[in-house]
């Protein structure tokens, strides 16, 4: 029987965590292969059952490691950007921003290339994660700045024009409209360089990706960029509908009211047998969701209208590379002592991060408790 060795990292994110189990042969080069993967609600924005979540993700990723192995598992956490953010913003940036971005691209080269790295004359994607509050490309952050935005500067009027009618917003008591005219040009405004303010968050570097990529190569979008194109029904994989439809079949849907999309969006995954995208759990954002990827690929990264190069697919998340990395890291070691104490410390990996997530998580806490002082001049009243 072949020896494997086995790797889990954890994804722990503000709406959810997920887990997943790694194996890669002992001893000589052979394909890293997922074994298993779960995902539990809520993540480490509900301090009270977030930490209890990862806990019991842990414990069922255990019970999947075969019995032969042992119990030795390199159990590698990595904060996901919800709480990167505001860790961030409190005792300065994280460098793991930029790692994650590696570990995009190398899962997603990786899956392309039929599970092996490609060479160096062989064609490579660009990798684009629209995800969690993640400073790579922000959504959830860049959400609640322009919820901010309308709150401060229309007093007057509480509606948020990418919020559907029949939504309200918990936080800051903001109407939806349904107005996809509106929302597209209020989202714009998040990309308009006099609107920077210079403290490293309100700003965004917009680049040229195109200039990086031949004509014949692309972006591939995963994230929260599957879930805009799936609640759109717009075409995904290699024949991705370009952003000049999605404007097309944004006007048709987020100008409907709540109960008609929802109604529309269960249609359409009844029809498709769930597609193979999970079903959002939040629907009500996803029209911000569209309106925010097609400011950020066109004016962002100064992508085209018409044929524009991405592929929406939903390749799992940044995991899969960084197990790349790390087994990579554990197969050049040597099966002697090293090798042992090294599978021996992994073990204790879990108990101090567990107590670091404990601490960041009461952090996280106490700053959604302050969360209403972040919407300046708006009372309930006014709101509403």
């Amino acid at each position: 029987m072949m020896g494997y060795s086995y790797g889990c990292v954890v994804d722990a994110g503000s709406s959810g965590s997920r887990i997943f189990l790694y194996r890669w042969p002992k001893q000589k080069d052979g394909p890293t292969e997922e074994v298993f993967n779960e995902e539990i609600t809520p993540g480490i924005s509900d301090p009270e059952h977030g930490l209890a979540a990862l806990q019991e993700l842990v414990t069922l990723a255990r019970k999947a490691l075969p019995q032969y192995h042992g119990g030795n598992i390199n159990e590698n956490k990595r904060l996901a950007a919800y709480l990167r953010l505001y860790v961030s913003r409190q005792v300065g940036k994280s460098h793991q921003w930029r790692e994650e971005g590696i570990y995009d691209w190398l899962t997603i080269n990786y899956m392309k290339n039929g599970g092996a790295l490609p060479d160096r004359l062989s064609p490579t994607y660009g990798a684009l994660d629209l995800g969690g509050a993640s400073t790579q490309i922000s959504f959830n952050e860049a959400r609640a700045k322009h919820s901010r935005h309308i709150a401060a500067t229309n007093k007057s009027n509480s509606n948020n024009p990418c919020y559907p009618v029949g939504y309200v917003d918990e936080i800051t008591n903001l109407n939806g409209s349904s107005n996809w005219d509106e929302c597209l040009l209020s989202v714009s405004q998040l990309f308009d360089p006099a609107n920077c303010v210079d403290d490293g968050e309100s700003c965004f570097d917009s680049a040229s990706l195109t200039q990086l990529a031949s004509h014949e190569e692309k972006f591939v979008a995963t994230s929260a960029f599957v879930f805009a194109w799936d609640f759109l029904q717009l075409k995904t994989g290699a024949n991705t509908d370009d952003l000049a439809t999605l404007n097309k079949q944004a006007k048709q849907i987020c100008n409907m009211e709540f109960s008609q999309q929802l109604r529309h969006y269960r249609q359409y995954k009844r029809r498709s047998n769930g597609s193979s995208v999970r079903t959002t759990t939040k629907p009500h954002a996803q029209c911000f969701n569209a309106a925010y990827s097609y400011h950020l690929l066109s004016a962002g990264y100064s992508m085209p209208i018409t044929n524009t190069p991405i592929e929406v697919n939903d390749i799992k998340s940044w995991t899969l590379g960084m197990m790349l990395v790390e087994a990579n890291n554990l197969t050049k070691i040597s099966n002697g002592e090293l090798y042992s104490n090294l599978l021996y410390s992994y073990e204790y990996v879990f108990a101090g991060s567990t107590l670091v997530l404990m601490l960041l998580t009461s952090l996280v806490w106490r700053r959604k408790r302050r969360q209403v002082h972040y919407l300046p001049h708006v009372t309930k009243s006014q709101a509403l």
